[in-house]
C-alpha cells in the first residue's frame, strides 16, 4: 500500500496556519508522534576516564501546550547514564498537514547521581528570539539542503542535514534496512 507523502516544509517559512488541532497524527513515517509511542535507544557514554552504559527514554504524552499559535504536543525526552537519570527534558513538538515534525521549544533539566542539579535549557518558539524549526521532515532526500531544527536564544541556531538514505545497520538483537543518517550540527 502505498502511503501519501507531503512537501517537506523550510523552517523559515514557519506559518501557524499549516497545523492543524491535532499536533501528534503520526503520519511521519520517520518520527510518528504518537500519544503513547516510546522509544528506547542504548548504547555508551564517556564520563571521564569511565565508560557507562547509556540509555534514551522517549516518550510521546497526551499532554499539549500552544505555542507561538501552534497546539504542541508534549515529549519526555530522558538520558540514563550508568543506570541513574542524567537529563530530563520536556520537548514542544508538532506535525504539520504535510507530516512535518516541528520542535517549537524544550525545557531541560540536568541530574548527578540521581538528584536534579539545574535546569540548564528552556525556550519557546515566539519568545526572545526563540524560532521553531524542523526535527523531522516528510519526505527526507540527500538533496534536502542544511535546514534549522531550531533557534534557541543564546545558543544560536541548531542545524541538520540528510546524509544518507536506505542504509543497512545490525546491532546486537537485530538488522535493519533503510535507515535515514541525519548529521547535526556537524556531527
Amino acid at each position: 500500500v502505498a502511503t501519501s507523502v507531503g512537501t517537506n516544509a523550510d523552517a523559515s517559512s514557519f506559518d501557524p496556519s499549516v497545523f492543524g488541532d491535532n499536533p501528534a497524527r503520526g503520519s511521519n513515517q520517520w518520527f510518528p508522534l504518537t500519544p503513547g509511542y516510546q522509544s528506547v535507544r542504548e548504547g555508551g557514554v564517556n564520563k571521564g576516564s569511565r565508560r557507562l552504559p547509556h540509555r534514551r527514554v522517549y516518550t510521546v504524552t497526551n499532554m499539549s501546550k500552544v505555542i507561538d499559535g501552534v497546539k504542541t504536543v508534549m515529549v519526555l525526552d530522558q538520558d540514563f547514564d550508568g543506570g541513574e537519570l542524567a537529563e530530563e527534558a520536556i520537548d514542544y513538538l508538532a506535525e504539520d498537514s504535510q507530516g512535518n515534525v516541528w520542535y517549537l521549544g524544550s525545557y531541560t533539566e540536568a541530574y548527578e547521581g540521581g538528584q536534579f542539579v539545574n535546569a540548564n535549557d528552556a525556550w519557546l518558539a515566539g519568545v526572545n528570539g526563540g524560532k521553531a524549526g524542523i526535527l523531522m521532515m516528510t519526505d527526507p532526500t540527500t538533496d534536502t539542503p542544511t535546514y534549522a531544527q531550531a533557534t534557541v536564544p543564546g545558543e544560536g541556531t541548531a542545524k541538520a542535514q540528510v546524509v544518507k538514505l536506505s542504509e543497512s545497520v545490525c546491532v546486537p538483537f537485530n538488522c535493519y534496512q533503510g535507515v535515514l543518517v541525519i548529521e547535526e550540527d556537524g556531527s
